[in-house]
C-alpha cells in the first residue's frame, strides 16, 4: 500500500510580498500577514487569502489612493507597532 504524501502549506515557498502593504493594507508579523485595518492574522500567505480579507474592509478603505493611502498606511502600520510596544513592555516587565 503507497500512502500518499500530504501537501504541507509552509513548504511552498509562499513569502510575504512587499506590494501587499499598499495594496492590501497587510505587514507582517512574526512570518504571519497582519490586518493593519482589523490586526487579524491571515493563516497562510497567499494573495488570494489576503486580497479576500481586503475586500471585506474595502468600503471605507479603497477610497484611499496615492500619497493619502501611503499616509494611512503608515498611521496603521505605527498603531500596530505601539500596540506590540507596550505588549512586550508589560512581558519584559513581568520576567524581570
Amino acid at each position: 500500500m503507497v500512502l500518499s504524501k500530504r501537501r504541507k502549506v509552509d513548504t511552498e515557498g509562499r513569502i510575504f510580498q512587499e506590494r501587499w502593504k499598499n495594496n492590501y493594507f497587510f505587514w507582517e508579523v512574526g512570518g504571519k500577514p497582519v490586518c493593519l485595518i482589523c490586526s487579524q492574522q491571515v493563516a497562510v500567505a497567499k494573495e488570494y487569502n489576503i486580497k479576500r480579507h481586503y475586500e471585506t474592509h474595502a468600503e471605507k478603505y479603497g477610497e484611499y489612493t496615492g500619497q493619502l493611502r501611503t499616509q494611512k498606511l503608515n498611521e496603521l502600520a505605527s498603531s500596530l507597532q505601539k500596540q506590540q510596544a507596550v505588549f512586550s513592555k508589560c512581558r519584559d516587565t513581568h520576567e524581570g
